[in-house]
């Protein structure tokens, strides 16, 4: 109807269907144009002074710690657990459970000096072992 009624009686037009084609393909794109959802801006503050791009960097560094904390446990973990039996119960009862050398030799019967020094033997293991990842930590 918005064709016809701005059809001028002196125009003279050749294809006709042509014609009503782009009239109704700019009315179409003139739509959604209208309809276009506003966009945010990655760089520049919203109202509350906050970006989005920082609010993502934020998340993706949160996801980059977990991710890197749970590496590096797991990490330690299947270290410990590759150390030999004898050292592995003396670090753990020591580190995590934090019994003193004198109560594992009360239970294992071993002397404290043969403690003390399968600790020593299983850290400098275990700073062999993760010192890959304490060289990646430290580059980041």
């Amino acid at each position: 109807m918005q064709a016809l009624s701005h059809l001028n009686a002196f125009e003279t037009i050749d294809n006709i269907s042509a014609w009503l084609f782009t009239i109704a393909k700019n009315k179409v794109i003139d739509w959604y144009r209208k309809k276009r959802i506003k966009t945010v801006s990655l760089e520049e503050p919203a109202g509350d002074n906050i970006c989005f791009k920082d609010i993502v960097e934020d998340k993706m560094r949160s996801i980059e710690n977990q991710l890197d904390r749970e590496y590096v446990m797991n990490e330690i973990m299947s270290a410990i657990d590759e150390l030999p039996e004898k050292q592995k119960y003396v670090f753990i009862n020591n580190v995590v459970e934090e019994k003193t050398f004198r109560e594992l030799s009360e239970e294992t019967g071993e002397p404290i000096n043969t403690l003390i020094a399968r600790k020593r033997y299983a850290i400098r293991f275990l700073q062999s072992r993760l010192s890959e990842i304490k060289n990646l930590l430290a580059k980041n």
